[in-house]
């Protein structure tokens, strides 16, 4: 156990990314990380590391009940969900009645998996619930308390469930419960732990002017404990607190961090996926091995922020010492106004929300993870090589270069975005110099559109285009326009658009009927032609065959998401697609694509992609070939 110690800056690292692929490649991912190990320490110690990982892999469940009928506590309670803790497993519970935490409750719905949707920027909000044990979902038809809580945190939430509706109560709620603020770029620091953390930030603070450090230590672990009882041990208070546990041992820095990492990871799986703790987390590794922490924590900063946020804020990052504390603050203002109420919690919200949105003016949105990091990699490793006295410097104004010019997404490409049943598809030229967007799915599929759009650094639209009124396909229209300021905006046949993006809108029907009055656009990119049939019906195909007989194309975007009313024989024989993509939702519920769809194709031997089974669906542009991506991992190239 020795050698699991004075290497437990390994050991944690190694967990972290056994936790990140245990999804998808648990045993590799356990025989990968043993590996590692053995390779550094050379003992028989790799057997308790591989004991250690496959432990992870044990459900955190004894059994699973098939029922739709549920008792046990509520140990979570968030704004639109609450956490269920039975006897057995864990649940996720679908309700906006905010159960009161810690009470124990009976609920009646009907269960189902927990799944989330496929997307290369989505934030897969079931890999977390599973990293928490839970599995499975209910919405519940009633719900009717079994025993009241005497829990602290539990009487708190009834104090504040009690006040008069009213913007008061939802200002403390809104804090105390972590509540997202109306910004733009989702922060770290709006997690209520993060709070809670800044008020012990604010205390240390005050406490350097009143007495010494040693005193300062003990007070610090007292009111810590203390929190980390009341709220019932969450995540940040819990690293915190064993920070300072292990603080008071004999060990060495670097082992008490490996320790305390690794501790947390274990105790919290889902720790890999948090914002906050990832964040403090880099902080605390720059502090004990950087040189210069104060840079080096920046820059590792803002990539966190880019590859979690899908953007960066550098003032916010530069700030971060200073905002905890005022985070600290709007907490305490919280509890002293169900106290007082008087204390005008409202106008401390308002001022918070004040400041954090002007921090938003020095946004650049975009995510490090494209076509354009290994180049930065390598820039990165010249630079180091030199071992000039700036290098440091120089690395951070690269990476803020290839934010702020999106050079991380080089590449001209087209992706049919998984927005559910709907149609939304994005087409770039190189380095951003020109972007059109046509159609934007449904209303709520706004969030995983503008995570991929603002993760390719996008700032405004050349040409936007909705083929048609229906909601899935012009659901989001305003945002667009609000959002993404759109040079051109077409809702109806068009002439042809665009320099670098050429689109040719082919359907020259226009009367009452919206699908066969439907835009279909053609398009060439990088030798390849795509064309997009919008909700365009078997009519409109007809009229198209009959005009552009001799029309052909690579990928075809089926009508009406793999309808029936589309994809007729003739104008496939025609078109002749090399590869069909299909933009739908659930099968289940709206019967797309339909069978006789499908049928067509494969008796034609016309491969096909669905966005519901292989997630966002993305052709990028490389010289002499084009790369297909999905984002549930299939690859294939497409000849130029």
């Amino acid at each position: 156990m020795k050698i699991l110690a004075e290497n437990s800056i390994l050991l944690s690292f190694l967990i972290f990314f056994f936790l990140q692929a245990k999804e998808t490649l648990p045993y590799t991912a356990a025989v990968s990380c043993t590996a590692l190990w053995f390779l550094k320490s050379k003992d028989h110690s790799w057997m308790y590391v591989l004991l250690l990982l496959l432990s992870l892999l044990m459900p955190f469940s004894k059994s699973f009940d098939a029922s739709g009928t549920l008792e046990g506590n509520v140990i979570a309670s968030r704004e639109k969900y609450a956490v269920l803790q039975t006897d057995s497993e864990r649940f996720l519970l679908y309700t906006e009645d905010r159960p009161v935490l810690d009470s124990r409750i009976r609920v009646q719905g009907s269960l189902s998996r927990l799944n989330s949707a496929s997307g290369f920027y989505r934030f897969n909000f079931a890999k977390y619930c599973r990293l928490q044990g839970i599995r499975r979902c209910l919405k519940p038809e009633f719900i009717i308390v079994v025993k009241e809580t005497n829990s602290a945190r539990g009487l708190l939430q009834r104090k504040v469930d009690a006040m008069p509706a009213g913007d008061r109560q939802s200002c403390i709620r809104k804090i105390l419960y972590g509540g997202s603020t109306d910004l733009e770029l989702r922060s770290f620091l709006q997690d209520s732990s993060i709070s809670t953390v800044g008020i012990l930030y604010l205390t240390d603070f005050l406490l350097r002017w009143i007495t010494d450090e040693q005193k300062r230590n003990r007070i610090g672990f007292v009111i810590t404990l203390l929190a980390a009882c009341f709220w019932k041990f969450p995540l940040l208070l819990t690293f915190r607190l064993l920070g300072m546990l292990l603080k008071r041992t004999p060990l060495h820095r670097s082992v008490r961090l490996g320790l305390q990492f690794s501790l947390i990871q274990i105790l919290y799986p889902y720790a890999v996926l948090n914002a906050g703790f990832l964040m403090a987390a880099s902080y605390r590794l720059c502090s004990c091995f950087s040189r210069e922490p104060e840079q080096d924590s920046r820059l590792l900063g803002m990539m966190l922020q880019s590859c979690l946020f899908k953007a960066v804020n550098p003032v916010q990052i530069c700030l971060y010492r200073m905002l905890l504390p005022l985070m600290g603050i709007l907490h305490l203002s919280a509890l002293t106004a169900l106290v007082f109420p008087w204390f005008p919690v409202a106008d401390v919200l308002k001022f918070t929300d004040q400041v954090l949105s002007f921090l938003n003016w020095f946004v650049l949105p975009g995510s490090m993870l494209g076509f354009g990091l290994p180049f930065f990699l390598l820039l990165i490793i010249q630079i180091l090589k030199r071992r000039t006295e700036h290098c440091r410097r120089l690395i951070l104004m690269l990476f803020l270069m290839f934010q702020l010019l999106g050079l991380f997404h080089p590449l001209a490409e087209i992706t049919f975005i998984n927005v559910g049943q709907g149609d939304s598809i994005l087409i770039r030229a190189p380095l951003n110099q020109e972007n059109s967007l046509i159609d934007t799915g449904r209303p709520g599929q706004w969030n995983a559109l503008h995570n991929l759009l603002q993760a390719k650094g996008i700032r405004r639209f050349q040409t936007f285009i909705t083929t048609h009124p229906d909601s899935d396909h012009n659901g989001s229209m305003e945002q667009i326009q609000s959002s993404y300021h759109p040079d051109s905006i077409w809702t109806a046949h068009h002439p042809p658009l665009g320099k670098r993006i050429r689109l040719t809108d082919v359907n020259s029907i226009s009367n009452d009927n919206e699908n066969q009055s439907s835009i279909v656009d053609a398009l060439q990119m990088n030798g390849m032609s795509v064309l997009c049939m919008g909700d365009a019906d078997r009519i409109t195909e007809e009229q198209i065959a009959k005009e552009f007989n001799r029309m052909t194309c690579d990928i075809l975007k089926l009508s009406h998401h793999g309808s029936k009313t589309g994809s007729c024989g003739r104008f496939l024989d025609t078109v002749q697609p090399q590869l069909a993509v299909i933009s739908c939702g659930d099968y289940g519920i709206y019967h797309h694509p339909s069978p006789e769809t499908i049928h067509r194709l494969l008796e034609r031997h016309i491969p096909y992609l669905n966005t519901q089974e292989d997630g966002d669906i993305s052709i990028f542009c490389l010289p002499g070939r084009n790369l297909l991506l999905t984002s549930t991992g299939k690859i294939a190239i497409i000849k130029a």
